[in-house]
């Protein structure tokens, strides 16, 4: 709860502290959790920011408001009987139902088939694509886009992403083009 910035207007944040995970116990020191644990590769104290787009606040404040009213900072803002959902449980109970919903299999293939529709296989992990995807999109600098996403390295980001900023070869030409200009002129 004490992670969720959410302005009366106006986009809000979400400050990530821990990364959900199931780890077997013996990979493991006797004092790390197995089902927390730090961000990807960072430190244990490691943080990172990621905008809740202002669409989105109102219904969250709402949220806050009816089921997080006067919890400590640490309560969980989604979570079942005050613990963390069961990933295995929310995917079969919940994920797995709604997609079914919204995106239905092809009939008379394997629910895992190469063949059914490409959202009617969508894994919660897509969820995040579909974010830095939508930062992208937006033309947000590619320098914030990795930030928000966690990625360590530009370069990891730019290697999954890149190819979905929009206008990148018409932006190009059109900066060329003032330069030169700029430098002819300047004659």
């Amino acid at each position: 709860v004490g992670d969720v910035e959410v302005p009366e207007s106006g986009s809000g944040w979400l400050t990530v502290r821990r990364s959900r995970r199931k780890v077997d116990e013996r990979y493991l020191h006797e004092d790390d959790d197995p089902e927390w644990g730090p961000l990807k590769g960072r430190e244990l104290a490691a943080t990172r920011r990621v905008p809740i787009p202002s669409e989105l606040v109102s219904a969250l404040r709402k949220h806050l408001a009816v089921h997080c009213s006067g919890a400590p900072a640490h309560h969980l803002v989604f979570h079942r009987n005050d613990k963390a959902f069961d990933l295995d449980a929310f995917n079969a109970d919940v994920w797995k139902p709604a997609r079914n919903v919204m995106f239905p299999p092809a009939d008379g293939l394997d629910a895992s088939s190469p063949l059914q529709p490409k959202l009617s296989r969508l894994r919660r992990h897509d969820l995040r694509h579909s974010a830095c995807s939508l930062w992208l999109r937006s033309r947000v600098d590619v320098t914030v886009c990795q930030k928000w996403s966690g990625h360590k390295q530009l370069s990891v980001f730019l290697d999954i992403y890149q190819g979905l900023i929009p206008g990148r070869e018409e932006d190009g030409a059109r900066l060329l083009d003032e330069h030169v200009r700029l430098e002819i002129d300047g004659r």
